[in-house]
């Protein structure tokens, strides 16, 4: 969980943004309850249904439209680019993060999960970092404070909610709420990042969210 869920899904995370937007990546997000209804099934038989396998088709075709710009011939013209890649490897690691996290439930507390977690993906993030180049502008008060909330915020307190929340309700239900990102992620970049928001993009994300809610009633 500490390999996949804090490590990978890190790295792959920032080297992302570094040429996606933020809005579009949040919007790539909404893949990972579609990957985590199709391990549940593989691995541990979750029924499928003939509506759950139209919601995967629909929610397929707004992540492309999406990636794409609502130009589909570009992903098979030039492929897709590196970053949205590693926004897709982001979503491939919280999918097996998720899965762990459902076998790790029923043998220890959701805080000791999160704690063990956080403490190996810290561990490997920190020699990852190690081996980066140092910044030439020094950090300044804004960085750390924002540091500080990634660490607390947007890693320990909601990774130990969403552990609790596969707990009690399971990964295909508990990943469903993930569809909420891009909705925050397109709004707050438009509001405090100044990204444009496209039509392509409003009509992919929107697609997407109702396909996962086909797949998931």
């Amino acid at each position: 969980m500490g390999l996949f869920g804090v490590f990978f899904y890190n790295i792959c995370f920032f080297n992302g943004l570094q040429t996606v937007p933020a809005g579009r990546a949040s919007m790539v997000a909404s893949m990972q309850p579609m990957f985590v209804f199709l391990f549940s099934a593989l691995v541990w038989g979750e029924k499928v249904t003939p509506l759950k396998i139209g919601g995967l088709l629909v929610s397929l075709a707004g992540a492309v439209l999406v990636l794409s710009q609502g130009e589909p011939g570009r992903l098979f013209a030039k492929g897709l680019n590196s970053g949205d890649l590693w926004i897709l490897g982001c979503a491939v690691s919280w999918v097996v993060y998720t899965l762990l996290g459902r076998t790790v439930m029923g043998k220890m507390p959701a805080v000791a999960a999160t704690a063990y977690s956080t403490w190996i993906g810290t561990l490997g993030l920190v020699g990852y970092a190690a081996l980066q180049p140092v910044p030439e502008a020094p950090w300044s008060a804004t960085v750390w404070l924002a540091s500080a909330f990634l660490g607390l915020g947007g890693t320990t307190l909601a990774f130990l909610l969403y552990l609790k929340g596969i707990g009690q309700i399971g990964p295909s239900r508990a990943s469903i709420f993930i569809n909420l990102v891009p909705v925050f992620g397109v709004v707050l970049s438009s509001l405090f990042l100044g990204e444009a928001i496209s039509g392509a993009t409003l009509l992919g994300g929107a697609i997407v969210i109702a396909g996962v809610r086909m797949l998931n009633r």
